[in-house]
C-alpha cells in the first residue's frame, strides 16, 4: 500500500509540476504579447492605409493619364470620385485595375487646368474600410 501511495503522490506531483510549467509558459507568452502591443502598438493594431498616390496630395501636375492609389496592404476599391472645383463629379475614369496593394484608374479625357479632388474608399485584406480625400491642381 505504501508503494502504491508513493506512486500516486509522484504522479500527482508530476501533474502539478506539468500544470505549473504550462502556466509558466502561458505567462511568458502573455508577457511577450503584451510587450509587443505596448512597444509596437501602431504595427499591431493598425489597419492598412494609403501610402502613396498619383497625383500626390496637394501637388501640381499636367493632366494625369491615370489615378493611382497605393496601400500598405492588399486593397479592393469600393469607389473613387473625381470632382472639379465646382464639386461636379467627373465621369472620365475607367474601371479600376488592381495589382495587390495598388489600384489604378485610367483617365479617359483631358482634364482642364484647375483644382480637383479625389474621394476614395477601399476595403483592405483585414476587412476594414479605408477612405480619404486628395486634392491636386492641373496646370
Amino acid at each position: 500500500m505504501t508503494s502504491a501511495m508513493s506512486l500516486d503522490l509522484t504522479s500527482r506531483q508530476q501533474t502539478t509540476n506539468a500544470g505549473f510549467l504550462v502556466s509558466a509558459k502561458a505567462w511568458r507568452l502573455w508577457l511577450v504579447i503584451s510587450a509587443i502591443v505596448l512597444f509596437f502598438p501602431g504595427q499591431v493594431l493598425a489597419h492598412a492605409q494609403l501610402v502613396a498616390s498619383q497625383p500626390a496630395n496637394n501637388s501640381r501636375t499636367a493632366s494625369p493619364k491615370e489615378i493611382t492609389l497605393k496601400f500598405n496592404g492588399k486593397a479592393e476599391p469600393i469607389f473613387l470620385r473625381l470632382r472639379d472645383e465646382g464639386a461636379q463629379e467627373l465621369l472620365i475614369l475607367s474601371k479600376p485595375t488592381i495589382e495587390r496593394t495598388t489600384i489604378k484608374w485610367a483617365v479617359e479625357a483631358e482634364m482642364k487646368p484647375g483644382r480637383y479632388s479625389i474621394e476614395y474608399r477601399a476595403v483592405t485584406a483585414d476587412s476594414h474600410a479605408v477612405s480619404g480625400n486628395l486634392i491636386f491642381d492641373v496646370e
